[in-house]
């Protein structure tokens, strides 16, 4: 290595030494610029030195790295720090040769040292920067969706559920649901398809789960026994309410209905007076959820002169019914 080679390498490290030990610099209007390579914006320098993340190719030459300052000329020096090495290598664009520093690569952190002042400034201590964090997202998964029971009468519950779920940030059910936690009751008319939606870092899942529904079984209900005092001989009628079924056009039904008789005041205490049973059969007609009345065929009441007890039982003849509220109980005082 030739003399004026050493003193140049002599005079770097004192450079280095010299960066090491003296206080930071004060930040004064930009002087110069480097264009760095996309996605790194310009970067404005300032007197002094600055501490810029490159974001050239690896192997970039240092000389390069220099000629993307404008002004031209504007860098005096540039300098990194080799952690492996423990010092500083640096380049000088008028002393190339002594340089130890003739390539960098991306994400290097260096020093931009401009021509005024150097001999004043201290380059900040190395940045080590922290390796970026890989997170890794994979798709959701859920273990099994299924209502339990499958199948149902119109308007009985059932249960939704599901089993373990994995990378799942968040679970929903479509029928107007929405998000759930835990299982579900749900109660439909018809057969439906509910879908659960698992939604992660890695994307959405679905599952589907569906009930079969069948039509409830004809549920006539007698609601309650009255007189009807508008009527000519003002017969004692039973109202009946068609609940839970479908319209129904035409279908019989049949009556047992037993009238006891009572003093005044006394219904249902001791033995009656007198007691009568009718067995009547009518056919009727009544929509889902209305009601119809029927005469029990017992006789006028004198509700002066006695109290009454009546028990009447329904039976379906020609449908299918399997409630078990087919039979009342009134009494008449």
């Amino acid at each position: 290595m030739t003399s004026k080679a050493l003193a140049v390498l002599t005079a770097i490290a004192a450079v280095a030494v010299m960066l090491a030990s003296a206080p930071g610099p004060i930040l004064a209007q930009p002087v110069a610029n480097i264009a760095l390579p996309a996605p790194a914006p310009a970067t404005q320098l300032y007197p002094g030195c600055n501490n810029i993340a490159l974001s050239f190719p690896d192997a970039t030459p240092s000389a390069t790295v220099l000629q993307a300052v404008t002004p031209g000329g504007a860098v005096d020096t540039m300098w990194r720090h080799s952690a492996a090495q423990n010092r500083f290598e640096g380049y000088s664009a008028q002393y190339p040769q002594a340089s130890d520093l003739l390539t960098v690569n991306f994400m290097d952190a260096v020093w931009l040292c401009m021509e005024q002042g150097l001999a004043a400034i201290q380059p900040p201590p190395a940045q080590v920067l922290p390796p970026p964090v890989l997170t890794v997202c994979n798709a959701p998964t859920v273990a099994s969706f299924a209502a339990n029971p499958s199948t149902v009468t119109a308007g009985q519950a059932t249960t939704l559920s599901w089993g373990a779920v994995t990378d799942t940030d968040t679970i929903t059910i479509d029928q107007g649901i929405g998000p759930v936690t835990g299982p579900v009751l749900v109660s439909p008319l018809v057969a439906t398809t509910y879908t659960l939606t698992a939604t992660g870092c890695g994307g959405t899942a679905t599952y589907q789960a569906t009930v079969t529904v069948n039509a409830p079984s004809a549920n006539l209900e007698p609601t309650d026994l009255f007189v009807d005092w508008q009527s000519p001989n003002t017969p004692m009628m039973l109202r009946i309410e068609n609940k839970f079924g479908d319209n129904l056009s035409n279908v019989t039904i049949g009556l047992d209905c037993t009238m006891e008789w009572y003093p005044p005041g006394a219904p249902g205490q001791g033995n009656p007076q007198s007691s009568l049973t009718m067995a009547t059969s009518h056919s009727i007609t009544v929509a889902w959820g209305a009601t119809t009345n029927v005469n029990t065929g017992l006789p006028a009441v004198d509700l002066l002169s006695n109290s009454y007890l009546v028990h009447c039982t329904m039976t379906a003849v020609d449908f299918t019914d399997t409630s078990p509220l087919n039979g009342i109980l009134e009494t008449f005082i």
